[in-house]
């Protein structure tokens, strides 16, 4: 990867809710399609990292709104398998029938742990808000990535990413 240049991304998603078989509701087909556009861009500098962005849900279900997003990211590389960040990340009112009836800014910290297995890392992360609607969370995932990405000479997504 080039770290001279920022990383740019943009995604689309659409989502239809389907039952177990896989065939879309009847009564969901006009109300509960999610659309995201989220709009990312990455820098690094040295141990240093930066991300920022924003997107816009869209969602037509009933109970629900359509609503921006955002976020920034600092993120310092501690040693080679650990990665530690604080990030400010907002959002507008959701609808009713969520758990984020208001706008709310919140603040988190996290930490991710780059295992010796390419692309696999443990990712824990607290955050509160600081402004709107109270809200806290607490965060744990695992990721494993794969795949093949050109122009880094047979090197995985994975060994592309590291720092």
């Amino acid at each position: 990867m080039d770290h001279r240049r920022p990383v740019q991304a943009a995604d689309r998603r659409l989502h239809h809710v389907r039952d177990a078989d896989g065939k879309l509701l009847r009564r969901a087909r006009r109300r509960a399609r999610l659309v995201q556009t989220p709009v990312w861009a990455y820098k690094q500098l040295g141990t240093w990292g930066v991300d920022g962005g924003a997107g816009y849900t869209v969602v037509h279900q009933i109970g629900y709104r359509s609503f921006p997003y955002g976020g920034f990211l600092v993120q310092k590389n501690v040693n080679g398998r650990l990665d530690a960040s604080i990030e400010v990340f907002s959002h507008a009112r959701e609808g009713f029938a969520t758990a984020q009836t208001e706008a709310s800014m919140l603040i988190d910290a996290g930490f991710a742990y780059h295992f010796k297995s390419p692309g696999l890392q443990l990712l824990l992360a607290y955050g509160h808000s600081v402004a709107g609607q109270t809200e806290n969370y607490v965060y744990l995932g695992l990721y494993k990535t794969w795949g093949k990405n050109k122009g880094t000479k047979g090197k995985s997504v994975a060994d592309a990413m590291q720092h």
